[in-house]
């Protein structure tokens, strides 16, 4: 079974990503708590600026990063809670990311520096961006752009930013046809 690491955003954690983590183990995969051991990273939001310097993953994926030349990712913060206060999933998620910002101000300290560098440490992983159509901290011509200088691959869903701990189905079965088309699976 392929091991995969899930590295988390701004205010996020383990009990954010219960049904990811459900959907995960469900298709097949086994979660690993090192990043630094697992065969397929992915990594949300903010956390895609987090990944360990050295890894042995064949496979990242970077949902959402924050990829808006010329904008803090402060600034896609008020289109995306009007967007998901529609939404009752959203009063749930908050409450947890609510915890996880005052539990964890370490965490975020490093991801905010790890984001003003805007380094991604995929190593010689293949590399897929997910952008959701309708996030709003990244827009779809800067992830392009990155995509064409470092030969990433790039995925669009439909949904919003955190849209994978709700609906994760699209986004694991992608890791699934991923990592058997790019030699992941282990022998």
């Amino acid at each position: 079974m392929l091991k995969v690491a899930l590295i988390y955003g701004f205010a996020e954690g383990h009990s954010v990503s219960k049904r990811m983590r459900k959907e995960l183990s469900a298709k097949g995969f086994t979660l690993s708590s090192d990043p630094k051991d697992a065969d397929i990273i992915m990594a949300h939001s903010g956390g895609s600026f987090m990944l360990p310097a050295k890894h042995q993953a064949r496979l990242v994926v970077l949902i959402n990063p924050p990829m808006w030349l010329g904008r803090s990712p402060l600034r896609g913060l008020t289109p995306k809670v009007k967007q998901e206060t529609k939404n009752s999933y959203w009063y749930r998620k908050s409450w947890f990311n609510f915890l996880y910002l005052f539990s964890r101000p370490a965490s975020w300290a490093r991801m905010s520096k790890s984001i003003k560098r805007g380094i991604f440490h995929t190593g010689d992983a293949r590399t897929v961006i997910i952008r959701n159509r309708h996030d709003t901290f990244a827009h779809p011509e800067d992830v392009l752009a990155c995509s064409s200088v470092s030969g990433w691959m790039v995925c669009s869903l439909d949904g919003s930013h955190d849209d994978l701990w709700e609906h994760p189905s699209p986004y694991v079965d992608l890791i699934k046809i991923l990592s058997d088309e790019h030699g992941v699976a282990l022998e």
